[in-house]
């Protein structure tokens, strides 16, 4: 007999679930391991119980036992709660921007998929999505998906529709009813349906599905896939799901997320493409994980760095995954292109711990309101936070000057401080909403002024020029060359290693940064996928890192059996050989940027030098943004190149000498234009 609910741990909670709804509801931890003994002593369902499945889903189970009605997940000491399953990679269509390439059909035998399967339900996985390829043509598919749901599991299938009007399908899925049928949308006609999917009759299988789906009362949601070839009737996509009543989504931002990063592909269309936000973190590895078809487990589909093999170690390799996605502190891609570096986990942590938890830490998240999130930014921006925080009363009473004296130093957050909170705050709540854990995100109704941006205004080229002179007898004259000729990063700076320097072809490639990630020292990825890059070295790069690996020769030599920097290879190292403390090279910057007469400066501006200093000398954007390994050409056009004050006014003399001409130049016109008015 099927089980008419699921009752299960998820998270720091419990739920009870009916199969196939889309509503649940939360129950006490007492509640839970009432139903749990009911259903192990045969005894009645609770009247709670009862009343809750009639109130929520109109479901009259009074009288019912518990055991065989409601199926009870037993407590997981793993801890996972959601997971992802690409069944197989194998697809009846050939759409032009799937990450699958050539789409083997291969995986997992039928025993295989059973053992993946205990182990997804040992760890705790309550909702699944089987994906592919197209999941429907797996030769098991419909025995996995019976036992997956068997065995407590809510299952989303992501689909192209083009099978489910099969009368097998369609028993499967009344027996056995899914949480919700994903099915991908290619096109509003024939003609640029069977296009873009390069099938012939891909339209017509995609409609003889839907409408079986539609009559079957399927819990249907369309992803609207917009490429190139469809943009023009992505309009007519959506306007066709609403008239179906079937929920929908607009997909423009497809990444690869098995052979590329997160940049766009060349399929989309670049009039629909959505500026990503900004990602704040999420649960992957930690509650969530996807299988590949070979049950190779990775933190998510975009992470799939350090795969553990579930078929060869068994249900405990899942005990790593959690390091493996700490220790992923860089992912790109996805569906949100997530991209969150170790520096930039270190900051958003701080901002939850400080200002987010004591404001909200208590608060109940479906009672909070766009109302709470802004007035808790305005209080925060008109808040001294070293009172708010006791900064200087955490200080020895000896070292304290200002708000534990009584004197206020009105230390009030930036601007850029208050919008990262909204940042986060609206990823959070975005994430709550994902995982059905709240209805909507009121943080997308908070909108900020203009507020203020800081003014940048890189070196000039004499001013450069003055520092690189300074620094010829300075030990780090080679990282400032590297910073002002080609941009590199601070980061960047002191993780290259000699290893990737070629000084005979004068090539320098990017592959690592060393920075200072919750108080230690760590080699990390670079910031973007695109960061990792080639670089031409200009010749006084060439000479500068030549003279840097001759003065580090001599310091080894000089530190005799305390040399540290055997087998790192860095080229930038103290005289002992170990790391150079990153900010450490910004006193020694600030030091030079005195000595050589030059306007103080953040090290980082060194790079907006170099890319203004190429924009000013006839570089195009895009040969910038390889050289500065920008992720895309608007980050270069909208940060790193700037107008300066010397440049406009050269342009508008030109523009003067054109209105001073003589008016019997080729432009000069003292005819009327336009339309004539009384005036």
């Amino acid at each position: 007999m099927a089980h008419a609910l699921i009752a299960s741990p998820f998270l720091d909670g419990h739920l009870l679930l009916k199969p196939g709804a889309r509503a649940g509801a939360r129950i006490s931890a007492d509640h839970f391991e009432g139903l749990r003994q009911a259903a192990i002593d045969g005894d009645s369902l609770p009247a709670w119980a009862v009343q809750t499945a009639s109130d929520v889903w109109g479901l009259d189970l009074g009288g019912q036992t518990a055991q065989g009605t409601v199926l009870v997940r037993e407590p997981s000491p793993y801890g996972y709660c959601r997971a992802s399953w690409e069944i197989n990679l194998g697809c009846n269509f050939g759409c032009k921007h799937c990450y699958l390439g050539e789409r083997p059909f291969s995986g997992l035998g039928w025993e295989e998929k059973v053992r993946l399967l205990d182990i997804m339900r040992e760890a705790g996985v309550l909702w699944l999505q089987i994906t592919g390829g197209e999941p429907t043509m797996d030769p098991h598919f419909q025995g996995a998906y019976r036992y997956a749901w068997q065995a407590g599991m809510m299952l989303t299938i992501s689909t192209n529709g083009s099978l489910l009007w099969r009368p097998d399908l369609l028993k499967l899925f009344r027996d056995c009813p899914p949480y919700r049928l994903v099915v991908s949308m290619y096109g509003a006609s024939e003609e640029s349906f069977d296009t873009l999917t390069q099938r012939r009759g891909a339209w017509k299988a995609f409609r003889r599905g839907m409408d079986a789906a539609r009559e079957a009362g399927l819990p249907l949601r369309i992803n609207v896939v917009v490429t190139e070839d469809n943009a023009d009737e992505a309009d007519e996509m959506a306007a066709l799901a609403d008239e179906w009543n079937v929920e929908n989504h607009a997909y423009t931002n497809m990444t690869p997320t098995i052979y590329g990063g997160g940049e766009p592909l060349l399929a989309q269309s670049a009039a629909h493409l959505r500026q990503r936000k900004p990602f704040a973190g999420c649960n992957a590895g930690h509650t969530f994980f996807h299988a590949d078809p070979h049950a190779k487990v990775s933190i998510c589909k975009v992470g799939r760095d350090d795969q553990i093999d579930l078929m060869a170690e068994g249900i405990d390799g899942l005990t790593r995954l959690g390091a493996i996605a700490d220790r992923l502190m860089l992912r790109t891609g996805g569906c949100e292109g997530c991209a969150l570096s170790g520096t930039t986990y270190v900051n958003y942590e701080s901002l939850v711990r400080n200002y987010v938890t004591p404001e909200f830490g208590k608060k109940k998240l479906v009672r909070l309101a766009a109302r709470d999130i802004r007035a808790f930014l305005m209080k925060t921006a008109a808040t001294c936070q070293c009172c708010a925080q006791g900064k200087d009363k955490k200080r020895p009473e000896h070292k304290r000057r200002c708000c534990a004296l009584g004197k206020c130093c009105k230390k009030l957050p930036s601007d850029r401080t208050v919008r990262f909170l909204l940042v986060i705050l609206r990823a959070a709540l975005q994430h709550a909403v994902r995982e059905d854990e709240l209805p909507r995100n009121v943080a997308r109704n908070v909108q900020l002024g203009m507020g203020t941006k800081r003014e940048i205004e890189p070196l000039t080229a004499a001013e450069g020029r003055r520092l690189l002179t300074t620094a010829r007898d300075n030990r780090l004259w080679a990282a400032y060359e590297l910073a002002v000729r080609i941009g590199l990063r601070r980061g960047e700076l002191l993780g290259l290693r000699w290893s990737d320097v070629d000084l005979l072809d004068g090539v320098l490639t990017v592959r690592q940064a060393l920075q200072r990630v919750g108080g230690e020292l760590l080699i990390v990825a670079p910031k973007t996928q695109r960061s990792a890059r080639r670089v031409a070295l200009p010749t006084e790069c060439v000479t500068a890192l030549r003279a840097q690996r001759a003065q580090q020769i001599a310091d080894q030599k000089a530190a005799g059996h305390n040399w540290k920097g055997t087998g790192k290879d860095l080229v930038f190292t103290t005289k002992n050989g170990t790391p150079i403390e990153p900010r450490n090279l910004n006193r020694s910057f600030e030091a030079l940027s005195a000595r050589a007469g030059v306007r103080k400066v953040r090290f980082h501006d060194l790079r907006h030098t170099c890319a203004s200093l190429l924009h000013e000398q006839g570089a195009d954007a895009r040969m910038i943004m390889e050289v500065l390994g920008h992720s895309s050409i608007r980050v270069t056009m909208d940060i790193y190149t700037f107008v300066r004050l010397d440049s406009q006014r050269s342009a508008f003399d030109r523009v003067g000498d054109a209105l001073r001409g003589d008016g019997n130049g080729p432009d000069d016109d003292d005819g009327a234009a336009g339309v004539l008015v009384t005036v």
